[in-house]
């Protein structure tokens, strides 16, 4: 029989209580010397069959990772290591891979879950989780396709030579990481032409394109070729 935590008694305001106050002040000391306890706390405050109180875990951790880059590693890692006992952790990692995707596709729209400023949290995030093999290929292939689509459209406007250099950095970080080879092959079909493409135009061709967007590129395009 699984172990039933003793903290939830099915009341939501309770369980927002749980996971504002008890859960989120063991999140502020997470460290790499606090992570085996922390780790076991969490398999005995969750719970059984508390499916809808650990999809809401798991989108404190993924705001958690955004927002601090220091620990977003360790946090991927702690989602990996438990999703086996609470296999709705992969299901929400769909979901909030979808949500990132949003993000990019309705830039004027509101979402009360993701933070369209940690932007770049979330692609450190993404990218620590498909090293450790908890989203698939077909997440990154999708979000950097969505990012790709986003760059194409800004090129031709010079006042959008700040967000292409936002994408820029995103692009990086999804994919400057310790990818598996696999990934890093799906990467490189998908970049590599284009990345040709974007720093060999005149800067009259592509106004959105600002001196360190086309060094980033180069830089991205480097990494690329020499992990072949």
């Amino acid at each position: 029989m699984r172990y039933v935590s003793r903290f939830h008694n099915g009341d939501k305001k309770g369980d927002d209580q749980i996971l504002n106050t008890i859960i989120l002040n063991k999140l502020n000391v997470f460290s790499v010397k606090t992570y085996d306890d922390v780790k076991q706390f969490l398999f005995q405050i969750l719970g059984s069959d508390q499916r809808e109180f650990v999809r809401e875990f798991t989108w404190l951790v993924f705001r958690k990772a955004a927002a601090e880059d220091k620990f977003c590693p360790l946090f991927a890692k702690l989602l990996s290591d438990i999703k086996k006992e609470y296999p709705v952790i992969l299901e929400e990692m769909q979901n909030l891979h979808t949500t990132y995707l949003d993000i990019w596709k309705n830039q004027e729209s509101s979402d009360t879950k993701v933070d369209r400023r940690c932007r770049l949290g979330y692609s450190q995030f993404l990218a620590e989780l498909t090293v450790l093999g908890v989203l698939e290929s077909d997440a990154m292939k999708a979000t950097i396709q969505i990012l790709k689509d986003c760059i194409i459209e800004c090129l031709p406007n010079q006042g959008s030579q700040a967000t292409v250099e936002e994408y820029t950095d995103c692009l990086k970080q999804l994919c400057m990481g310790k990818i598996p080879k696999p990934i890093q092959q799906i990467i490189r079909d998908l970049l590599i032409a284009d990345l040709d493409i974007w720093i060999s135009k005149d800067v009259k061709e592509v106004p959105g394109l600002s001196s360190k967007s086309r060094f980033a590129f180069m830089d991205l395009r480097d990494f690329l070729v020499k992990s072949a």
